[in-house]
């Protein structure tokens, strides 16, 4: 179903120096079905999860589909390619 949906989306400003900043808002969060549904064990459970990063203009539209990304996750993590380090506590709503 839609738990299992990934979009993707680039802005087309390129940055050289300084520093930038951008806001995002998670506005509604839905509980997922536990554990794959249809009663399968060992299946992987469902979450909720959202990236925002830095790619290049090159690489995939999805963030952790390539070593030219650097992001953060909801978990608290900071990626950098395919290296994953937890950097902070998980993002919740307001």
């Amino acid at each position: 179903g839609c738990q299992y949906l990934i979009a993707g989306a680039r802005a087309n400003v390129g940055m050289k120096a300084g520093r930038y900043m951008f806001e995002s808002r998670i506005l509604e969060v839905l509980p997922l079905p536990d554990a794959g549904g249809f009663g399968r064990k060992g299946a992987p459970a469902s979450k909720a999860m959202v990236r925002v990063g830095f790619s290049t203009a090159g690489s995939p539209l999805v963030l952790g589909d390539s070593e030219e990304q650097v992001f953060f996750e909801t978990d608290g993590s900071f990626c950098v390619g395919r290296t994953r380090k937890p950097v902070c506590r998980k993002f919740f709503r307001d």
